[in-house]
């Protein structure tokens, strides 16, 4: 008689699968569950800026495009890891774009980009530069310890942290947080 079969092995083994099943099923609905709360968050963060409400509810849907398709595809997703990358991915670089987008739009209907100038009866119109987005983790803080150890760290670090920040400000960049 072979092994497998002997006694409820086999039984033991669908007992195991099935649980292993459950679990993993599980983590699959908590991972999208997580990347669903914070997309959701995202666009609400979007949804609050003057910019945003400024502009027309056709220019809002078109905003809100890049979140609902994500959401819809998180649907059909089926691995946790494509999941988490899918996420990563929307938030580095989709995020970014659809908050560019929001600028140029909020610029073209404000008229927020152009400065005009007179010169006799010469009207001058600048054009100020796109605002270019960078995402809070791009931002480097140089600080020469692995850890903080005591508030005197924490102080140093954050004003390295602050200097940095006001430094990327200062270059023309905005900073998703």
């Amino acid at each position: 008689m072979c092994k497998v079969t002997k006694g409820n092995l086999m039984q033991q083994t669908k007992t195991r699968v099935d649980a292993l099943k459950a679990k993993l099923s599980a983590q699959l609905d908590k991972e999208k569950s997580v990347a669903r709360d914070c997309v959701t968050a995202l666009k609400g963060r979007v949804a609050t800026m003057d910019e945003f409400i400024r502009l027309s509810s056709d220019q809002q849907a078109q905003l809100y495009q890049s979140f609902d398709a994500f959401l819809h595809s998180l649907d059909r997703q089926m691995l946790i890891a494509v999941i988490r990358d899918t996420l990563r991915r929307f938030e580095d670089d989709e995020y970014q774009r659809i908050l560019a987008r929001l600028s140029a739009m909020a610029q073209i209907d404000t008229d927020a980009g152009t400065y005009k100038t007179e010169t006799g009866k010469q009207k001058t119109t600048i054009a100020e530069s796109p605002v270019e987005y960078v995402p809070y983790r791009s931002i480097r803080a140089p600080f020469d310890k692995a850890w903080l150890a005591d508030e005197a760290d924490v102080d140093r670090y954050l004003a390295s942290v602050r200097e940095a920040l006001m430094e990327a400000i200062r270059n023309g960049k905005r900073i998703q947080i």
